[in-house]
């Protein structure tokens, strides 16, 4: 087997092209990848990925329902693909989109990360008060957790 025939050389092409600001090049070479020997779901949310990064949403999120169609039954898989479908909806600027889908990440998975993955989404785009809550709720889901010993940022 050559390098060319190497699936992981596809998607390191792809990750290289993402990086380089060429999103819809790195979206036709997912696309045209068998990627034998790449798990499908790692290949499927790098698609999303570039499709989001291309600026298709509609893509993306037709990418992302694969993802949970293939993990149809397991909770913890289906609940992950809803955290990156946030992931990508905040890098899209949908940020009720996010915060819809980080919801249903946990209401699928509670022991999940959906609830840590809306609160770093709430602190990056600078949203005190949202984030307020959910390190509110992450504490009362584990008190022992790092930080919850401390008062939080935002008003009750």
């Amino acid at each position: 087997m050559t390098d060319e025939d190497d699936p992981r050389t596809t998607i390191v092409r792809a990750d290289a092209l993402l990086l380089a600001g060429r999103a819809s090049e790195a979206v036709a070479e997912l696309e045209g990848a068998t990627a034998e020997g790449v798990p499908r779901a790692e290949r499927l949310a790098r698609l999303a990925r570039a499709e989001a990064a291309a600026g298709d949403a509609a893509a993306m999120r037709a990418t992302v329902r694969q993802i949970q169609g293939d993990a149809a039954g397991t909770g913890s898989e289906i609940a992950n693909a809803f955290v990156l479908l946030g992931d990508l909806e905040g890098e899209l600027g949908n940020r009720d989109r996010a915060y819809e889908a980080y919801g249903r990440a946990t209401e699928i998975d509670p022991e999940g990360n959906g609830l840590a993955a809306a609160y770093a989404f709430a602190t990056s785009v600078g949203d005190a008060h949202r984030a307020g809550t959910i390190r509110r709720r992450m504490c009362q889901n584990d008190p022992a957790a790092a930080g919850c010993d401390t008062p939080t940022d935002s008003p009750e």
